[in-house]
């Protein structure tokens, strides 16, 4: 029998830019990260999170800026983390996100 749990986490990171990939003087990067992860059926769960990154190394005009995403994981459901980005005031993905990088940089 799957037990169902719910689970809440706090999570805490430092990161230093690597010069040949994002340039030079780029400030080290900080995030923290809060989210809840809802198990709403025996392989179906949901997890919100709120993550605040200060000197974002992929955006080094901001000082700081404030990521809110859904996560939906399960049977059947491809995981992929959606957010919205205030800043441009529209709805995107994780993985979207990544391809665009990677397309840009290549």
């Amino acid at each position: 029998m799957h037990q169902k749990i719910d689970m809440l986490g706090f999570v805490f990171n430092w990161g230093r830019p690597s010069e040949e990939t994002c340039g030079p003087g780029l400030r080290d990067q900080y995030t923290a990260e809060f989210y809840y992860q809802l198990h709403l059926l025996s392989h179906l769960t949901i997890t919100a999170d709120i993550q605040l990154v200060v000197n974002p190394a992929l955006n080094p005009d901001e000082d700081q800026i404030w990521i809110f995403g859904l996560c939906p994981d399960g049977f059947l459901i491809q995981k992929d983390l959606i957010f919205y980005d205030f800043r441009r005031k529209e709805i995107g993905s994780y993985t979207e996100t990544l391809r665009n990088m990677k397309s840009t940089t290549l």
